[in-house]
Order: structure tokens, then sequence, then C-alpha cells
């Protein structure tokens, strides 16, 4: 396979989240639960294959992050709008993600690398999608996961914001 198809399919699994994310607003249970584990897993694979077939790029790595943020901050809306959780929880976490996108692009914007995710921000983000399955299933325990979120969100971010002030 060459290096383009490589790139369309690395793309293909980043482009299956945003064209998802409308879908959310239509199902519920065990529906919307298999559709919000099959972006999670599109996330997983896209970063293992772009790296596997060395195609990462800027633009890739923009659109990641792009899906992967409009992805939290709709699902969690919805939960608002459910009355599943409370604002100020919502904002909290949709906080933390809009501002370290900024940061990172930011980052882009004076001529420097894209900020990677560092492994608090890969824990967080796991340990998220936990959380957003235990929403999905109501079981208990997702607000106390969704705080344990806020915390690892706020502390990685505080990576992010060193990392963007470095020269």
């Amino acid at each position: 396979m060459n290096h383009l198809n490589k790139k369309k399919i690395v793309n293909g699994f980043t482009i299956f989240r945003i064209i998802g994310i409308p879908f959310l607003f239509l199902f519920r249970g065990w529906k919307l639960l298999l559709l919000v584990n099959l972006m999670f897993i599109s996330d997983y694979f896209d970063g293992y294959f772009a790296r596997k077939w060395k195609v990462v790029s800027t633009k890739g790595a923009i659109l990641d992050l792009l899906a992967d943020k409009l992805l939290v901050i709709v699902i969690l809306t919805i939960a608002v709008l459910n009355q599943s959780i409370g604002i100020i929880l919502w904002a909290l976490i949709v906080f933390r993600e809009v501002y370290s996108m900024v940061i990172r692009f930011q980052t882009m914007a004076k001529g420097r690398e894209l900020i990677a995710a560092s492994m608090v921000g890969k824990a967080k983000t796991a340990l998220q999608f936990i959380s957003i399955d235990f929403l999905i299933l109501e079981i208990p325990s997702y607000k106390f996961l969704l705080w344990c979120v806020v915390i690892l969100s706020y502390y990685s971010f505080a990576t992010y914001f060193k990392k963007s002030k470095e020269v």
C-alpha cells in the first residue's frame, strides 16, 4: 500500500469521528454506546496507524485534535441537556478541552510543533472514555469518574501550558 493510501486510511478514522458526531443525538442506550465506542476505537487506530506507517502530519494531528474535542464536548453537552451531569462539571471539562486546544494552536502559530499529548493527557482521555461509557450505561459511579477526569485534565493542562511558554 502506498503512502497516500495509508494517509487516507488514517484520516478516514478521524473523519469517521467528525461525521459521526451528529448521529450522537439520534441514539440512546446500547446503540449510542456502540457508536461512541466505535468512535473511541477510531481515535486509537488513527494514531496507531499514523505512527506505524509513518504518515503523521500536522494537518492530521489538528484534525484528530478537533475530532476528539468535538466528540467529548458534544457527548457532555447531551448529558447536560439530559440532566445527567451538572453545568459546573460540564464547564470545567469543556473549558479545559477548548483552552488546551487554543494553546496548542497558538504554539503552532508561533512556528513551533504541535504539543504532543502527555502520558497524563492520554490517561485522562482513557478515563474520560470510560466515564462516558459509564454515563451512557447509567452506572452510578460515572459522576465520580468525571470528577477524576477534571483533576487529571487540569494536571495535564498545566503541562501543556508550561510547554507553550517554553522557547
